[in-house]
């Protein structure tokens, strides 16, 4: 696909990205990438408003857009849409990190000078990981595939507050309950307190949890994504599912733990290196509870 050098010049690059949390989170490098290799740019993010405001906050990108409020899906028509072509109008650059299906003049249509397209998703059976193989994609081989948070980390001055997630997006993606069951119980014995971090869609292991009278210390239940960041930072580590809540953890450079059960960890491992990845494909497939915690402490 060739590297950015041709769009140094750039005055206004668009990013879109419409992904879930950690498909999103993954794309970060991209964004580090464009504020280094188009220095003058005004680089605006397009998708997912809760995971681009965290790039916002942390300096990666100028404004956040939702594809609605930009006519994103109308792009391939030229009906007037004057909201849409303002915001389009004297863009250098869209990276489209989602491979839209679009005529190959849409983006004339709308003003935009140049457009480099594909789906943020390395090829069914790969083996690298998916940060890194996004940069090889735009031939940035020697751009770095994890930029941490610049924002610093605040922990509890307190007991280690360790976060705990055991959902993820698919049930085929979740660890069995009563190991974080296990681990949430050691961890308190052992002086600390387990937080249980779940979304929207946890119900079912909330409610297990709740059965089995795991000793959560505090439960963070379906926070706003900045406000699951801000509290984030304030713990000495996490454990994880692979989700959206382990990438954001890594992000924020929090040591950790990452449990793979269904997913590759050679490509959806957090390239962070305070996280350790167990299950099929990794040094360590599989860790009892008590060694977790002595990892985590």
């Amino acid at each position: 696909m060739g590297s950015l050098d041709a769009h140094r010049d750039a005055r206004r690059v668009v990013v879109s990205r419409m992904g879930a949390i950690g498909d999103t989170l993954v794309c970060f490098p991209v964004l580090d990438l464009l504020r280094n290799r188009c220095p003058k740019a005004q680089i605006s993010a397009v998708g997912r408003g809760e995971v681009f405001q965290l790039a916002f906050e942390d300096g990666l990108c100028d404004s956040v857009h939702a594809p609605d409020a930009v006519a994103l899906w109308r792009l391939p028509f030229p009906e007037p849409d004057d909201r849409a072509d303002m915001f389009w109008r004297g863009t250098d650059l869209w990276l489209d990190l989602d491979g839209l299906e679009l005529p190959a003049d849409s983006g004339c249509r709308r003003g935009i000078g140049a457009r480099l397209s594909f789906l943020a998703l390395p090829p069914p059976g790969g083996r690298q990981q998916v940060s890194r193989w996004i940069l090889d994609r735009l031939g940035e081989t020697s751009a770095p595939a994890f930029v941490p948070s610049r924002l610093p980390r605040s922990p509890s001055s307190g007991a280690p507050l360790i976060a705990v997630a055991p959902g993820a997006g698919s049930p085929r993606k979740r660890a069995p309950a009563a190991w974080f069951d296990a681990l949430a119980r050691d961890l308190c014995a052992r002086g600390a307190e387990p937080i249980l971090v779940a979304g929207e869609a946890d119900t079912e292991a909330i409610e297990e949890f709740s059965r089995a009278g795991t000793p959560w210390a505090r439960r963070w239940i379906r926070l706003p994504l900045p406000e699951l960041a801000r509290r984030l930072r304030t713990c000495a580590a996490f454990v994880a599912n692979d989700s959206g809540v382990a990438h954001l953890a890594a992000w924020l450079s929090l040591p950790g733990i990452v449990r793979f059960v269904a997913s590759d960890p050679r490509v959806w491992a957090p390239p962070s290196p305070w996280v350790r990845a167990i299950g099929a494909e990794t040094e360590e497939p599989e860790m009892p509870p008590d060694r977790a915690a002595d990892l985590l402490l």
